[in-house]
């Protein structure tokens, strides 16, 4: 992991603590013992069964007013600190506040729901997930801004909600993975790594083992057989199908965008970007370009029509519905956020 990076981790970490403080209050062996996911399909097999449960293949078009997620968020957009979430006919985004908004899908009917200082945003049925910065924890609030409360008071990243349980990465516990009920209850911790990224793919968990120098590492959803996927240093992961899609910071790749297939086979190199924020959305990468200022870029995710989409030193890259929310780069706690659609166009500063 290039220094740079680390310093950015480090100060966003230092940045959270020191905010929840002031309101008092991370070898392509096959496995030897896995039973198939949920999906019918075996992680291990490229070409075995159907790849997607509901809102699992980071899908982000959604029409239908009586849609209900079973998944809080797509992997893409929570490893992205998630400031947007998508349910049915609506979006869900943070303001410039970090207050929690939502509109209508073509952009219409903005709301104002919960004036927390809020991040990671998960929306299933009629509840909104989120981590609070100020008060700390897991928190939830109903889709219309009543029955706020706490679901965990334990510091927590990557949260991703999937049918009743909530997946989490606990800082108030050297960044291990655990698990706890949507309403509080059966909290378990699930490993001992410093774990970093995390996706839920069926009855797996993938993530990046800090302590592992970077690689991809798998394990049941209830913590048993966890194992190394890939033997190559493993940031912004994106788990979509048979494919992870990853920045790569070994020694000659200086976190150029790759892709390896989930058995660790197959690693192919996709651009020569300084590659940030990735996020995977309908057979694009969307990505910061550190090698061109910050700017958002998009891909196809077999390496073709590289795309340059805007100008402004991005991060945090939400894909919801036809369009991109991102955070333009300030030291400011309260800089902008900005909305595009996915060629780039109509580009605006959220309400």
């Amino acid at each position: 992991m290039n220094m740079k990076l680390k310093q950015v981790i480090a100060i966003l970490l230092t940045l959270v603590m020191l905010l929840t403080l002031s309101a008092c209050d991370k070898d392509g062996n096959q496995p030897n013992d896995r039973s198939e996911p949920s999906s019918t399909r075996n992680p291990s097999d490229p070409n075995s069964g159907d790849a997607r449960t509901p809102f699992e293949g980071n899908q982000t078009e959604f029409t239908d007013e009586n849609v209900i997620n079973v998944r809080g968020n797509t992997a893409g957009n929570i490893n992205n600190l998630a400031i947007a979430a998508i349910q049915g006919n609506w979006i869900y985004y943070l303001n410039n506040g970090y207050e929690i908004y939502r509109m209508r899908s073509d952009g219409t009917n903005h709301e104002a729901i919960h004036d927390d200082y809020c991040s990671i945003l998960n929306v299933v049925g009629d509840w909104i997930y989120y981590t609070s910065i100020i008060h700390g924890g897991i928190r939830k609030v109903r889709t219309d801004g009543t029955g706020y409360m706490e679901v965990t008071r334990d510091i927590a990243a990557y949260i991703n909600v999937v049918g009743d349980w909530i997946y989490f990465v606990n800082e108030s516990d050297g960044m291990t993975i655990y698990r706890i009920r949507t309403d509080g209850t059966e909290k378990e911790k699930l490993n001992d790594d410093d774990s970093e990224y995390i996706n839920i793919v069926g009855e797996w968990i993938f993530y990046s083992n800090v302590d592992e120098d970077w690689q991809v590492y798998m394990m049941r959803v209830d913590g048993t057989g966890r194992e190394m996927v890939g033997n190559t240093d493993s940031e912004y992961l994106n788990v979509v199908d048979t494919w992870i899609y990853f920045a790569n910071d070994d020694d000659d790749s200086d976190l150029n965008l790759h892709r390896v297939r989930i058995n660790g086979a197959n690693k192919e190199k996709l651009n020569d970007d300084i590659s940030m924020y990735i996020n995977y959305s309908n057979d694009w990468i969307y990505y910061r370009n550190e090698s061109d200022g910050g700017s958002i870029y998009r891909i196809r995710t077999d390496g073709t029509e590289r795309t340059k989409l805007n100008n402004d030193d991005s991060e945090y890259i939400s894909v919801v519905g036809n369009w991109v929310f991102y955070r333009v780069f300030s030291s400011d706690v309260n800089s902008e956020i900005y909305r595009m659609r996915l060629d780039g166009s109509e580009r605006q500063a959220v309400e």
